[in-house]
């Protein structure tokens, strides 16, 4: 009804301004004083009557103004509101702390991201001492070399999702989460049979003020905080992320000191890494009683009450010419307890090298028969990117193990010197001993998803350190090719 009362009045005043200027025209020819008056006073109308039109329609574009929680008009009119203030961005550096899903978006609409991501790796091995599948040794060495698909050596194959929500851009909150599994690349099998997320299973929440806490199964504290060092990799840099290290078993010794009563991560953890400025980083993480997946889908609690606290610090140079870091693991697993240091960093004096180098000090309880063991291990490594895609590594890593309980899979009680992280409690036998490994790897980055590599080590034991996969000898050699590609 409104409308049309608007669209009569225009019509109205349009009509009369026409009648009108149409009788100036038509006396415009007998221009006596009386007519030309007339004239004068008709135009003055036609002013007037178009100045009318043009308020009216003015009126129409611009809404009138409403009061305060005033509901629209019924035919949907904008109301005389202030525009929607636009939300504001991320802070730019503190974004740069953030693992950001980067690859194949599946969700990205400003606040929330979810991303699928992985890396698919295989490698040809020939490896001396019969390798991953030959039958362990029933009276001395096994003589046959092994050549086949074997586990990667540089990443582990492996698939997963992770995404973010901003929760209070005011203050950079995000909540964060990954979902992470691992698969054989030689046969497509669970890295863990019926675990579909073996490696990650976490959910955190991170901000410049109160740092990245994140609670679920992730890798130990100590492998995030010493990874600069204890091996090459390409980051150089402490920071908030969770790490890549080397899959092969025999190069990566140091990384052994740095696991839990669950391997290389650690079930139900929580973690807390906080960076102040732009140099320092702390990091502290707990790891609560006594939780284990069983291999089904429960979790349950078992009676070996282990339980895990780590602390970390690390940093930065300004210069970014040198990065330090270092770490405390104390771990109870059966009621032994395991105490572990670390300490060391990396250099770079020319852009083309970075030298890595670090201690590890290991005190670990032991049954009373056998008394505590002690292990200092060495790991030292350089790096040369000559470029033109190229780059080269060349490692040495040496453990030196004291009074070390061994698994007792043989008559006697001993067997395959243990893992500074498995339990100790129904060891019955212990030696000293020694384990090192120099290795070597050339690869070549085809571009920024794929690589291609060749490596080579050799590893020696002496006394009475026994490593299982070197099948009853002494010494073993390895040699891979191999390709992987990230997505």
């Amino acid at each position: 009804m409104a409308f049309s009362r608007f669209k009569f009045a225009i019509c109205t005043l349009v009509v009369a301004a026409a009648l009108l200027s149409m009788t100036a025209s038509a006396h415009a020819d007998t221009a006596s004083p009386e007519v030309l008056d007339l004239l004068a006073k008709q135009q003055l109308q036609i002013q007037q009557l178009q100045s009318q039109v043009q308020e009216l329609l003015r009126s129409r574009q611009e809404p009138a103004p409403t009061t305060a929680g005033a509901p629209a008009s019924a035919m949907g009119m904008a109301s005389a509101q202030e525009p929607a203030k636009a939300k504001k961005a991320l802070d730019p550096e503190f974004v740069k702390q953030i693992e950001f899903p980067e690859k194949f978006r599946i969700i990205d609409n400003g606040d929330t991201t979810l991303g699928l991501y992985g890396t698919i790796e295989v490698t040809l091995n020939h490896n001396s001492t019969g390798g991953p599948y030959a039958s362990s040794p029933t009276g001395g060495a096994n003589d046959r070399s092994w050549i086949g698909i074997d586990k990667p050596w540089l990443s582990a194959s492996k698939w997963g999702i992770n995404g973010s929500h901003v929760l209070d851009s005011d203050t950079n909150t995000v909540l964060l989460l990954r979902l992470e599994g691992e698969y054989e690349s030689p046969t497509g099998n669970m890295d863990t049979p019926g675990v579909l997320f073996n490696r990650d299973s976490w959910v955190g929440i991170q901000s410049p003020t109160i740092g990245k806490i994140t609670v679920g199964r992730q890798n130990t504290l100590a492998r995030d905080v010493n990874a600069i060092w204890a091996q090459p990799n390409d980051t150089a840099r402490a920071n908030l992320s969770e790490i890549g290290w080397f899959d092969n078993d025999v190069i990566v010794a140091p990384k052994t000191y740095f696991e839990s009563a669950t391997g290389s991560r650690t079930d139900a953890s929580a973690e807390w890494k906080k960076q102040w400025g732009d140099n320092w980083i702390t990091y502290a993480a707990y790891q609560f009683v006594g939780l284990r997946n069983d291999g089904g889908t429960d979790v349950v609690h078992n009676d070996d009450h282990s339980t895990e606290t780590a602390v970390g610090l690390a940093y930065n140079s300004s210069s970014d010419l040198w990065h330090a870091s270092g770490s405390y693991t104390q771990a109870k697993i059966n009621g032994l307890e395991k105490k572990v240091y670390a300490f060391g960093g990396n250099v770079i004096p020319v852009p083309w090298l970075r030298v890595n180098g670090g201690v590890i000090r290991a005190q670990i309880e032991q049954p009373t028969s056998l008394g505590a063991r002690t292990d200092t291990i060495y790991a030292l490594s350089m790096q040369l990117n000559p470029g033109m895609k190229f780059e080269y590594v060349l490692g040495y890593n040496y453990s030196k193990t004291r009074n070390a309980a061994q698994d007792g899979s043989n008559p006697d009680g001993s067997g395959s010197t243990l893992a500074p992280f498995d339990a100790t409690d129904a060891a019955t036998f212990a030696a000293d001993g020694s384990l090192g490994t120099i290795y070597a790897l050339g690869l070549y980055r085809w571009d920024k998803v794929t690589t291609f590599y060749v490596a080579t080590d050799y590893s020696a034991q002496k006394r009475g350190y026994v490593q299982k996969t070197f099948q009853g000898h002494t010494s073993a050699t390895q040699l891979g090719l191999g390709v992987r590609y990230k997505f």
